[in-house]
């Protein structure tokens, strides 16, 4: 069985995409280089440089590249920590074309497998 690590912090999926278009996407890319992180530190055989991951967002196909990838590595994380549902890169494709709604999937995504594995109090 693979060894889970840390898990990551619960946002608010309609907090996170409203300040990242407030803070005229500053704040998303602190988010996605987070995210990434977060997924990496939870299972370490999801390959990821996060601050690679981000700057591909600069470079236009890497940008989407690297929104499929993310939802992959999201559903992976999921797969490891047991959840039943399972993250789509191509979804997230979708929803990015939609007022960039991909960061409100992926955070809801994440914060059902950071909710499932917190520690007990």
């Amino acid at each position: 069985a693979p060894r889970i690590g840390p898990v990551g912090k619960i946002r608010n999926p309609a907090g996170v995409w409203l300040l990242s278009f407030v803070t005229l996407g500053v704040y998303f890319l602190y988010w996605w280089y987070t995210v990434n992180k977060e997924v990496q530190a939870f299972d370490a055989r999801i390959q990821v440089k996060p601050g690679l991951a981000t700057l591909a967002h600069f470079v236009p196909i890497c940008n989407l590249v690297t929104i499929f990838t993310t939802g992959k590595r999201i559903g992976q994380a999921q797969a490891t920590g047991g959840a039943s549902g399972r993250c789509s890169g191509w979804l997230g494709l979708v929803l990015t074309l939609v007022f960039s709604l991909h960061v409100v999937y992926y955070q809801s995504q994440l914060n059902d497998l950071w909710v499932r594995h917190q520690p007990a109090r």
